[in-house]
């Protein structure tokens, strides 16, 4: 069996444009730590305020744990778990970008400095 060696290029480039060429690991619990907040926010906004009905994730839920729901449970259910679905999609997503914005950062401060003489 032979091993081929890889060998490192340091480019002589601004750090900005060597992010783009370094691969990142994913911190999932950074990752999911970041969806979990952004979902538990977006619960509280009104996608449609004025409509009838609450468009809110948690006034739903509230109704739902306390059982003062004047319809069906798999109604109520069904309607919560819509809901949470509109806003988990988004907050995955989100919460990807800000991921990788925040190990950029991270990234770019460890990056030893080098003086220029």
């Amino acid at each position: 069996m032979r091993q081929v060696e890889e060998q490192k290029v340091e480019l002589d480039l601004p750090v900005s444009w060597r992010l783009l060429y370094r691969k990142f690991k994913t911190n999932a619990w950074l990752w999911a730590g970041l969806s979990v907040a952004l979902f538990i926010v977006a619960g509280f906004v009104d996608l449609a305020p004025g409509v009838k009905g609450p468009t809110n994730l948690w006034e739903p839920v509230e109704i739902f744990v306390r059982g003062q729901y004047y319809c069906s449970t798999g109604e109520i259910v069904g309607q919560i778990v819509l809901l949470a679905g509109i806003r988990a999609v988004p907050a995955i997503v989100l919460g990807w970008v800000l991921h990788a914005w925040v190990l950029a950062v991270i990234s770019i401060l460890k990056e030893p400095r080098s003086s220029v003489s």
